[in-house]
């Protein structure tokens, strides 16, 4: 089983971020998170800090990118502003096992996984 995030888990309710709540709530031995790369920095957030704070609890990665602020639009990896490079550095304690290129809505979505692919394929390691 796992909990594949948006934007919307990130915006405060009651004081409370409701990811938050669900990383605390949620049995690591049971439910694996799978953490949507895009939506977490549409939302403010920042991935390699949630790593830091949560070793081992993201194995599974969505891979999309995000253009600057503020819109955020969804581009394909490579594309806008988040730092893979970095993000995949940081997989070992996220506890990275698998990632998915993603886009919701491609124009082309054979080009749009191309294209992601062949900048995945350009990262260091």
């Amino acid at each position: 089983m796992a909990y594949h995030n948006h934007d919307f888990e990130f915006a405060p309710k009651d004081g409370r971020v409701p990811y938050e709540v669900l990383m605390e709530r949620l049995d690591a031995s049971l439910v694996d998170l799978e953490l949507d790369l895009y939506w977490a920095v549409k939302a403010g957030q920042d991935p390699a800090a949630m790593f830091a704070r949560h070793h081992g609890r993201f194995p599974l990665w969505h891979l999309k990118d995000a253009g600057p602020l503020p819109e955020r639009t969804m581009l394909e990896v490579g594309a806008g502003t988040i730092d893979f490079a970095a993000l995949f550095a940081a997989g070992r304690i996220a506890g990275l096992k698998h990632a998915f290129i993603e886009h919701d809505n491609p124009e082309d979505a054979l080009a749009s996984v191309q294209a992601s692919a062949a900048a995945l394929n350009k990262l260091p390691g």
